[in-house]
Formats: structure tokens, sequence, C-alpha cells
């Protein structure tokens, strides 16, 4: 899902964040849209792969408490395929 910031056409730089709790992710999420970011959730590792390869976010934040992937493999794996820097 990728959310704009309000009265900002486009929105600024896109931020994806890999959180499992959906407690902390809404809180993270209504700061990062107040803040002028463009927001793209995940819920899990996977699906934060799928997603950093479809919108090629400007920052990726990860739970690195991520069950069932851990955040360096996830973090590796997306560099690799990507071609960025993590």
């Amino acid at each position: 899902m990728v959310r704009m910031a309000a009265g900002e056409p486009g929105g600024g730089e896109r931020v994806l964040f890999i959180e499992d709790s959906p407690t902390l992710a809404q809180l993270l999420e209504i700061s990062l849209v107040q803040a002028g970011y463009q927001v793209v959730r995940a819920s899990s590792g996977e699906e934060g792969l799928k997603l950093a390869r479809a919108e090629l976010p400007d920052l990726l934040l990860c739970d690195v408490m991520l069950p069932a992937s851990t955040a360096s493999r996830w973090s590796a794996s997306c560099g690799a395929s990507s071609g960025r820097r993590t």
C-alpha cells in the first residue's frame, strides 16, 4: 500500500518499511506521512522484498526481529537483486 502526505502532490521520497506489529506499523506510517514521505508498508519479509522490487523505494526500514526471515538475509537478498548498496 502506498500513502501520500496530505497536501503534497506526489508526496516526498518513498519509504518502504517492514514491520509485523500492526500497532508499531500504524504509528510509523502516521509519523512518516506527517513528515511528508510516501509510505509503502509490508508486514513480512517476503512481502517487503516483492514491494521493494516493484516500488524501488528511496529508503528501506526493516524490523530486525522479523520471524521467518532475518533482516540481514532479507537485506542481502534485496541488495543483490536490485544492484543497490544495502
